[in-house]
């Protein structure tokens, strides 16, 4: 028992001896004076005044009709890009349908049977590349118009 008061008496004195040598370290005080925190208050009032002269609430607008412009076009770009691949798409497919049953009408019953339900799945397949060729450009386009939208009506409440 006395071994382990010895222990924790060492124990505490080294702890002691360690806050103290701490203590002794000399550690920098700052102080801001009342004339320091005005002169800064005063800086960053010139800052926001300077801030709010930069974008007025008609330059937001102009912006925003801007971007309305932007995506307006893109929405026709796409559109047109759209109809076009889906015209030479349905060409293709009308072609292929042509070819088909040219090789149909010399073959048996069977074989025309597995081209209908062929041609059905091709067409099918074209009508879908060709709805998500749509939203593969549509969507990106349609998301940046829309995030820049609200990222100016944020900008145009915030002033």
């Amino acid at each position: 028992m006395n071994s382990e008061y010895e222990k924790n008496l060492s124990e505490v004195k080294r702890i002691a001896s360690q806050k103290l040598t701490e203590a002794e370290k000399p550690t920098p005080c700052f102080m801001i004076t009342q004339e320091n925190w005005n002169l800064l208050l005063h800086g960053l009032g010139l800052q926001i005044q300077m801030m709010e002269s930069m974008v007025t609430s008609e330059q937001m607008v102009s912006y925003y009709n801007q971007l309305a412009e932007i995506f307006r076009k893109k929405t026709e770009w796409l559109e047109q890009t759209q109809e076009d691949l889906k015209s030479e798409m349905e060409l293709q497919v009308k072609n292929w349908k042509m070819e088909m049953e040219k090789q149909a009408g010399k073959l048996n019953e069977q074989y025309a049977s597995a081209l209908e339900k062929t041609r059905s799945e091709l067409e099918n397949q074209a009508r879908e590349n060709s709805e998500k060729l749509y939203h593969r450009i549509l969507t990106p386009c349609l998301l940046t118009a829309f995030l820049a939208a609200v990222l100016t009506l944020l900008q145009i409440w915030q002033v």
